[in-house]
């Protein structure tokens, strides 16, 4: 790969946007390696967790202006076929059996916004951390990201944040939705690596990829369809092993430590 690092430890990967000189543009190059990673930490059943955060001062500055200049006059066709691997690099963050927590070291702008927001959660430098979508200000919309943000914060705010095009500092972020824990200065990853750490250690991997799921298919259903759906979820995991091991566990006051148990 030559647009990401990765490094795998205590069943935790850290997944760095690795274009420091460009604020870790996004470019097709990008996109085609982050979605065949998500494939590929998504089938390693030794994971529990995955962080993503940017080299250098940004997390990600959004599309990369070459790849936005070699663009500019494609087919049709071209254009669909880049939209639709952003849009499938988007679903394979959010569809992931592992959480994936964002650690945004700096500015967080436009497409980098939407991988963030693509994360189930959102650690932001207290002092660096930048969140907007100016893609209005250019004569864009910011269409596949703002689902994400919609579903996280509600359509009031996200109206004013993409309608508006403003960028806002961390502080306001964590107000507004978009930003669940703050960290001091320079300590977002080692933040990120405690809550991963801490997810493989004391939760459990078959629990949280089936909450994830139940979570993507309660969206849009009425309170008695998700309520059903709910139903159905619940005595489905209590027949799991993980689940029958974890009850197990509880009742003999028993410390359990997931990461020496299968997923």
């Amino acid at each position: 790969m030559t647009t990401l690092t990765v490094h795998e430890d205590e069943q935790v990967a850290l997944v760095t946007l690795d274009r420091p000189l460009l604020r870790n543009a996004i470019d097709d190059r990008m996109m085609r390696e982050l979605h065949e990673l998500t494939g590929r930490l998504n089938a390693e059943r030794n994971l529990r967790a995955v962080v993503l955060t940017g080299a250098g001062k940004a997390f990600c500055s959004g599309m990369d202006l070459a790849y936005l200049e070699r663009t500019a006059d494609a087919a049709e066709e071209e254009l669909r076929r880049d939209t639709e691997l952003l849009r499938d690099l988007l679903v394979g963050i959010r569809s992931s059996r592992l959480p994936w927590i964002a650690a945004v070291n700096g500015p967080a702008v436009a497409g980098g916004c939407g991988l963030a927001m693509a994360c189930d959660l959102v650690l932001a430098d207290r002092e660096a951390a930048r969140f907007g979508y100016p893609e209005v200000r250019i004569g864009f919309i910011p269409a596949l990201v703002a689902v994400f943000l919609a579903e996280r914060v509600g359509e009031t705010v996200a109206r004013d944040l993409l309608l508006t095009g403003r960028l806002v500092k961390a502080d306001a972020a964590r107000q507004l939705g978009l930003v669940n824990e703050l960290a001091e200065e320079g300590q977002v990853l080692a933040l990120a690596g405690q809550r991963a750490r801490s997810i493989a250690l004391s939760c459990s991997g078959d629990a949280i990829a089936a909450t994830k799921l139940l979570l993507d298919e309660l969206r849009g259903l009425s309170d008695i369809q998700a309520l059903d759906r709910a139903l159905e979820a619940n005595i489905r995991q209590r027949f799991s092993p993980s689940c029958r091991r974890g009850v197990r566990a509880f009742l003999d006051k028993e410390d359990l430590d997931w990461r020496r148990l299968k997923p």
